[in-house]
């Protein structure tokens, strides 16, 4: 069957059964151009003005908007088979159903992070950044009240927002930082966590920093100052009942390599009792980039809006320095109520200098706020977070001997 064709057009053949295409030269001579093993659809480019196709019962239909060829198959593109696209040019176009790119882009995601295809995760990929910082608010330094023990100065060099504390040989600090209240937010904070920007530089033998914080409103609290690393900077008053409230502290510091300790200090159960749950890691670093020399960030929240005894939050420390391992899993903790979460938060602080002395670095706390029930957080950190936890206790809270002031 003959087929007058147009030179350098594209052409879809349509067989019922194995065939040839071949183009006819000026002389009348014969060139096979396309060899179709079974019946289906294939494609050529017409290098004359006719081809002679074998199939008599076959259609050839002129394809006037192409995509560039691949390379050269005799047996055309089979049902099933890939066709490699050489110089693919894409004209103007608009689009009624979302373009998913599960082939080409690796976009990380958490464990339970929605993967549907047809909306390509928009609030994951693009615009949940965007909307996690909408939901940031920033706190300030209230620093007429912010106070520090053994006759350390604090310098707000940015007033409301930054401030640093230098240490001498061996030097010990409590300090007290008070900050501003958020703005708006109402009884139901949708107070999803913290991030708290600070470094400490002083890495040397003895040295550690301990970071505390009580979330949640109520029960009854004794503070104590100066109390030493392993002596809590709040503790229930003996006792009193459990409340909603807990105490969080992150301990980061130096012996045989730099190590940290989480613990939670929280009444749960029925009659709620006090348990502290305690979390160890070996920070697996070198001296380019460890907690000293190189810490960014804690980051302490919850998941979603549930509070219960099940382990909801989490508590990271993003890292800077030479390794790409800059998401460090510290913990797990059990999240919050939020409508009992204070809104204008209050940090404590802890500091033991070694004997090069210490300097501490801080910036005002950040809210995160709830999207809906969720912060989305931890599905931007938990792609990459690594974790050198060595061990996790929980056990009943007993009233400690406190540990002397040093």
């Amino acid at each position: 069957m003959r087929i007058d064709t147009v030179k350098g057009g594209a052409y879809a053949l349509t067989c019922t059964e194995a065939c040839t295409v071949q183009a006819i030269r000026a002389d009348a001579a014969f060139i096979t151009i396309l060899e179709a093993d079974t019946a289906g659809q294939y494609s050529f480019v017409a290098p004359g003005e006719a081809v002679e196709v074998s199939d008599e019962n076959a259609m050839v239909t002129q394809v006037l908007k192409p995509a560039a060829l691949g390379m050269a198959g005799r047996s055309g593109i089979q049902s099933g088979g890939d066709v490699v696209l050489r110089n693919l040019m894409a004209e103007a176009a608009a689009f009624s159903g979302i373009v998913n790119a599960n082939g080409g882009i690796h976009v990380p995601l958490a464990a339970g992070a929605e993967t549907d295809t047809a909306s390509v995760n928009r609030a994951y990929a693009m615009g949940m950044a965007q909307l996690v910082l909408m939901h940031q608010t920033r706190t300030y330094w209230l620093t007429s009240s912010c106070t520090a023990t053994n006759g350390v100065t604090i310098n707000h060099a940015a007033p409301g927002c930054y401030c640093e504390v230098v240490l001498r040989a061996n030097g010990c600090t409590s300090l007290s930082l008070p900050t501003t209240g958020t703005v708006s937010g109402g009884d139901y904070s949708k107070i999803m966590g913290y991030s708290i920007p600070f470094q400490y530089s002083g890495g040397s033998a003895g040295a550690w920093i301990k970071v505390s914080m009580l979330i949640g409103a109520g029960g009854d609290w004794t503070e104590s100052l100066d109390a030493g690393m392993d002596g809590y900077r709040f503790r229930p008053v003996s006792g009193s009942t459990p409340s909603i409230a807990r105490l969080v502290e992150v301990a980061l510091y130096y012996h045989d390599g730099c190590k940290s300790r989480v613990r939670e200090l929280i009444g749960v159960g029925k009659p709620a009792g006090y348990v502290v749950r305690t979390t160890e890691s070996s920070l697996n670093y070198d001296s380019n980039t460890n907690p000293c020399s190189a810490a960014y960030r804690l980051v302490i929240t919850q998941s979603e809006i549930s509070y219960t005894s099940e382990l909801g939050a989490v508590v990271w420390l993003v890292m800077g320095g030479a390794s790409g391992d800059t998401v460090v899993k510290l913990a797990d903790i059990r999240g919050w109520d939020t409508y009992h979460t204070s809104v204008s938060p209050k940090l404590y602080l802890d500091v033991q200098a070694g004997e090069y002395g210490g300097r501490l670095q801080l910036e005002s706390p950040t809210i995160l706020n709830g999207i809906g029930n969720n912060t989305y957080v931890r599905y931007g950190l938990e792609p990459y977070q690594r974790s050198w936890i060595t061990a996790e206790t929980e056990v009943p809270y007993k009233d400690p001997e406190q540990p002397s002031a040093s």
